[in-house]
């Protein structure tokens, strides 16, 4: 690969093997209309009395090529000079190389042009505004050997010698400045808050200012705006299985929040937050930009061996298999994001709140799980199993982005579904258990909050197979029973018609004849339910008798003009 680079004796532009120069290269901050571009250049080097050789950026220009002579280096990359930006093809090849320019330079001179020369380094240092532009962090990471210089060409140290201030103020670790720690060991959400308060001229460098740092080469594409940011968090879990990526902070209600711990939320949500003060606010599962991982600073992983995997789909996030916990209050299942925060010897899990709306389909719900814990812990199925917690394994898609058929999916899932609640009374302290063991079609189950969602057509069948078990001591059998419920649905859920939803078919069966019921059900052969319990006006209970002596409840809600329709308050 070739670059192109100044003669620091002529000033002239050549180009030449990346891998077969030494150079010099030069960081900064832009002043506007003082700038030399390419084309700026080339006049220069043809008219020795051309004006621009009086602008600041020709100055500057001069006295990186100086020191660098100075240092026996014959040539200097500057990015004002050395990329034809009206060539599309070349700024897009010099944006997807320059994290590797920076770090094959033999020297990288930053120069802070709002650093004076008698200011008191420790204060004054931290608010240059060389720290707060997206393009300087590349070039702050990439190269091993930096040295800064005030706003008259000073020297004031190297990346080693201020080490420690560069950490204070960058809150990226010395380790890493040093480069004796790999980026790629860094957790991605870490690695994104190194950006987080850092600007860019244009919304989509935000993403391509990123690039070296996550090893990623991707197309600019001007003019997509927030979408470049999210095609790098899509490029970046193409080659990383790092759940991290997904820890982006949230606006949320502070009120009756989940959490005991505080709520760090991006700013710019504040008026949409409001809006769902008591209702479940969903939200896109990546971040708009790096700001949303503003609060990942501390964040590490757990040192479990993940073998996770996942990819993009048209569907969604999709994991062929996924273990999601449930959330203490019952309303939403967490996804492990194996991390925790290092601070104050008090690390936190860190769990991605989601809700069930559909077949396998998942949303991102606004609020973000943080878990006080003692010690980084491992995610391991026996976690999950501690106290009263549920857990469900199996495939899951989980919505990307939020649009108006997922809102409608959303209001489906919230307002229509068969709603089991089953209780054991004073049996429960008596060595018995109960437990579902089949639900068809499984993908409409959510286990969690024991529902059957039904689907928007209004038109669902299937069955459920519970097993009531008891276990006595030693010199007493365990026994069990097993009961049945053969389930009909049809009707009309989009009110566009008279057609009243109802529950066309419910049946019990204390029977061990399990292979004729499921036949049954499987074959849609459900007329014999016609008899069957319907829904009533309101609340009502069903109560079947499985044994003389286990009475079993099943409660089934409803509420409003459907039979079928049950809003959660």
């Amino acid at each position: 690969m070739s670059i192109r680079l100044i003669d620091t004796k002529s000033y002239r532009m050549k180009s030449l093997r990346v891998d077969s120069v030494k150079y010099a290269i030069l960081s900064h901050r832009w002043v506007e209309g003082e700038e030399i571009t390419y084309e700026k250049m080339l006049e220069l080097s043809n008219d020795p009395n051309h004006p621009a050789r009086q602008w600041s950026g020709y100055q500057k220009i001069k006295q990186a090529c100086d020191k660098a002579l100075s240092r026996e280096y014959r040539y200097v990359w500057v990015d004002t000079c050395c990329i034809d930006k009206k060539s599309s093809a070349e700024l897009s090849e010099a944006i997807n190389s320059m994290y590797g320019w920076y770090q094959n330079s033999s020297v990288c001179f930053v120069w802070l042009s709002d650093l004076s020369q008698n200011a008191n380094i420790e204060t004054e240092l931290p608010r240059c505004v060389w720290f707060t532009r997206g393009w300087c962090l590349q070039e702050l990471l990439a190269p091993r050997n930096i040295r800064f210089y005030n706003r008259q060409w000073t020297y004031i140290g190297d990346k080693i010698s201020l080490g420690w201030l560069l950490s204070k103020i960058t809150n990226i670790d010395k380790g890493i400045l040093a480069g004796n720690i790999p980026l790629s060991e860094v957790p991605v959400a870490r690695r994104m808050s190194w950006a987080a308060k850092r600007k860019t001229e244009k919304v989509e460098d935000l993403a391509y200012c990123l690039l070296g740092i996550f090893d990623i080469n991707m197309p600019l594409l001007y003019g997509e705006g927030t979408k470049a940011f999210l095609r790098l968090q899509e490029e970046i879990i193409k080659r990383s299985n790092d759940l991290t990526i997904f820890f982006t902070s949230t606006r949320a209600e502070q009120s009756n929040h989940v959490c005991s711990a505080p709520v760090v939320c991006d700013t710019d949500e504040d008026a949409e937050a409001k809006k769902y003060r008591h209702a479940i606010p969903h939200r896109n599962l990546f971040a708009e930009s790096p700001r949303g991982f503003m609060h990942c600073g501390q964040v590490a992983a757990n040192n479990v061996t993940d073998d996770q995997s996942f990819a993009m789909s048209n569907k969604g996030l999709y994991f062929k298999t996924v273990q999601l916990i449930t959330d203490e209050d019952g309303r939403f299942y967490r996804l492990p994001l194996n991390c925790y925060r290092r601070a104050s010897n008090i690390p936190d899990d860190c769990d991605l709140l989601l809700r069930k709306i559909g077949p396998n389909m998942f949303v991102r719900v606004r609020l973000l799980r943080l878990q006080n814990v003692t010690a980084p812990r491992a995610i391991t199925a026996d976690r999950q199993k501690g106290g009263n917690r549920k857990y469900a394994e199996g495939e899951a898609y989980i919505i990307t982005q939020v649009t108006q058929s997922i809102r409608t999916m959303i209001d489906t899932s919230d307002s229509y579904f068969i709603q089991l609640q089953m209780s054991l009374g004073d049996l429960a302290e008596n060595n018995w258990t109960l437990k579902i063991t089949e639900v068809v079609p499984k993908d409409y189950w959510d286990p969690l909050n024991l529902r059957i969602l039904i689907p928007r057509g209004g038109r669902l069948q299937g069955h459920m197979r519970i097993f009531a078990n008891f276990s006595g001591d030693s010199s007493t059998r365990s026994k069990y029973t097993a009961f049945y419920l053969l389930y009909r649905i049809e009707g009309d859920l989009e009110g566009q018609s008279k057609r009243r939803t109802f529950l066309s078919g419910l049946r019990f069966f204390a029977t061990d004849d399990w292979e004729r019921i499921k036949l049954q059900s499987e074959h849609r052969n459900l007329e014999g339910m016609a008899a069957g319990d319907r829904f009533k006006w309101g609340k009502i209970q069903v109560n079947a008798t499985i044994t003389q002596t286990l009475p079993l409840r099943i409660g089934i809600r409803a509420s409003k003009v459907e039979d079928l329709v049950h809003r959660p308050k």
